[in-house]
């Protein structure tokens, strides 16, 4: 297995992160997945660069994937159901189209975890759609806990999601 390294994305990291967003919200559309119905706006994701929210996992030197890694994030849709603070939600995590299929979630997911329990985090929480199940299998075999889901409106979709949590420390 390829050796799989996480750090905050850098300015000159910007461009080719977000071209992966753009990619995969393609890749995902093309393949019939209604995850994202469009990229996350640029604006939003220039924000968490700046507030060094974006991380980039690299394979080989080269930029594999992305995720955005941001403490007590409140989702609109999920606001009752979030813990109030000491938490990190990971969001728009996207793997670079010619790296899918490859094998590298759970071990993204790792990197993730050690990463946020060094810095003294102790949950993480995200959501996803429901879609053909894939997506809460892999989650679920990764042991985050499934919370509740319900129908969330994207854009003029209504979709099913589901909110996960774990806890990666005490």
């Amino acid at each position: 297995m390829n050796e799989i390294t996480l750090r905050q994305l850098q300015i000159e990291d910007f461009e080719a992160a977000y071209q992966i967003l753009i990619d995969v919200t393609d890749w995902l559309l093309t393949n019939g997945i209604q995850q994202w119905q469009k990229p996350l706006p640029r604006e939003v994701y220039l924000r968490r660069h700046a507030a060094g929210q974006n991380y980039g996992f690299f394979v080989d030197d080269r930029l594999a994937a992305v995720v955005s890694l941001i403490p007590n994030y409140r989702v609109v849709e999920w606001a009752d159901d979030l813990p109030p603070s000491d938490y990190v939600w990971l969001g728009t995590l996207a793997t670079a189209p010619h790296f899918i299929g490859q094998g590298l979630g759970r071990g993204m997911l790792q990197k993730v975890e050690e990463t946020l329990s060094q810095q003294g985090v102790t949950e993480i929480w995200l959501d996803c759609a429901v879609g053909d199940g894939i997506l809460l299998r892999f989650y679920q075999s990764a042991g985050y806990i499934p919370h509740i889901t319900k129908n969330v409106q994207v854009g003029t979709t209504p979709l099913i999601w589901t909110l996960f949590s774990k806890k990666i420390a005490e």
